[in-house]
């Protein structure tokens, strides 16, 4: 069974920053869901990917909290987009099956 990683495990390792204070790059696959327009399921996944932000957001506009939610930001390394994720949601990290 080495080839399994607990959620909490996961959230630390995607938390993990390097000597220059950059996060690290993680591999990663998740399923889509959106509770309020009744959309979702769809799979996907990154190869290279980061956490975006974190806990300490100064947002004026809108601090959707997402560390109290238990949501975070990713973002692909070679892309722009930010991606919303619940991390009860990820199937694969680093090439392993995620479990609770």
């Amino acid at each position: 069974m080495d080839n399994i990683i607990r959620t909490r495990d996961m959230l630390a390792v995607m938390a993990m920053r390097n000597k220059g204070g950059d996060f690290i790059p993680f591999s990663i696959e998740f399923v889509t869901c959106n509770e309020r327009f009744n959309e979702g399921g769809k799979i996907i996944s990154f190869d290279k990917a980061v956490q975006y932000g974190g806990a300490n957001s100064k947002s004026e506009i809108k601090n959707p909290n997402n560390y109290e939610n238990f949501m975070r930001n990713i973002k692909p390394v070679a892309g722009d987009r930010i991606t919303k994720i619940d991390p009860w949601l990820v199937r694969k990290f680093n090439g392993m099956e995620v479990q609770l």
